[in-house]
């Protein structure tokens, strides 16, 4: 890979978009938690991203795409290479009948109001998912018994140099997993979801509904990256680690909630070591109590292949 001098030099001789080095991804992620990438750019046109993808593979250079930040935890040094912010490339949001095709930037709970405004329904759990369309769509995003997947018809990514459409029946996906598109060289750009005609009326009750639950449940008012854990089969993550007494357990500042056991949250200062301290904790009490390994839900970028693999990920 050239040096970030370099590269951030080739690339502002054709780059139609804002671009800064050094920039912190604590202030592009739902944790306020990681350390710097060398390059964060943020493309105007797809035609823009294109380009920039295509330097970036021809030069060497690590490319990660990020969405909301929303299920991720960024180690604190940081990532190397481009972090690409697709919000105003793929923001679009298209209607046909009843069905709706969204860009990946597009961020999920705004899609579900402009949905509502259109007596289009099916997607209205969704209100209080806080990522993007493209985040979403890459991990099957879900909840209240739905998952992202039961209303995808299409999704339009880019794999290399070609930009392909695929339907959902060519696509592998499982619970809060895209095989798909783990593969780094395809980026969501869209996705084309089947909605339902329904009262606007019987829409705002069930998304303020849905909303009022996660209010309840859920810590928003701290920082985190919403569950963890995936559910193991026939039981839930938050449970077993409530029965662990593990409620309060806390890592500089790091702690896991009192409100929801699945939600590991930053107090103030937390550091990505503080929240894979717990991670391991708890993954080693709740296998010593329970005999399952937790899966993780939520994304980590940026660390040590020794650190994935102390928490099953490599």
């Amino acid at each position: 890979m050239k040096n970030t001098v370099t590269v951030i030099r080739d690339i502002r001789t054709f780059f139609k978009g804002r671009l800064s080095e050094n920039e912190p991804l604590s202030a592009h992620t739902w944790y306020q938690i990681g350390g710097p990438c060398s390059i964060y750019a943020i493309p105007e046109t797809t035609d823009a991203l294109i380009q920039l993808i295509h330097y970036c593979r021809s030069n060497g250079v690590p490319v990660f795409v990020l969405g909301k930040g929303s299920n991720l935890l960024v180690s604190d040094s940081g990532i190397s290479g481009v972090v690409i912010d697709l919000s105003e490339c793929c923001s679009f949001t298209d209607f046909d009948e009843m069905r709706v095709t969204a860009g990946a930037g597009v961020q999920v709970p705004k899609l579900v109001l402009d949905c509502e405004k259109k007596s289009l329904g099916g997607i209205e759990m969704f209100a209080g998912i806080p990522g993007t369309v493209g985040g979403a769509i890459k991990m099957n995003a879900g909840c209240h018994g739905k998952e992202f997947f039961d209303v995808t018809v299409s999704v339009n990514f880019l794999d290399g140099d070609s930009i392909e459409t695929w339907p959902k029946s060519k696509i592998e996906f499982s619970y809060r997993h895209v095989k798909t598109f783990d593969d780094p060289a395809r980026i969501i750009l869209s996705a084309t979801l089947q909605l339902e005609k329904t009262d606007i009326a019987v829409l705002t009750e069930k998304r303020k509904h849905f909303m009022k639950i996660r209010q309840q449940t859920q810590p928003i008012n701290l920082p985190s990256s919403g569950s963890v854990f995936k559910n193991p089969a026939g039981d839930h993550a938050a449970r077993l680690i409530d029965a662990c007494g593990l409620k309060g357990y806390r890592r500089g500042g790091a702690v896991i909630s009192e409100k929801h056991a699945n939600f590991f949250v930053n107090e103030g200062n937390a550091k990505a070591a503080d929240v894979l301290e717990i991670i391991r904790h708890t993954q080693a009490v709740v296998k010593k109590q329970f005999g399952i390994k937790l899966e993780l839900e939520v994304k980590l970028v940026g660390f040590t292949s020794e650190e994935l693999h102390s928490v099953g990920l490599a």
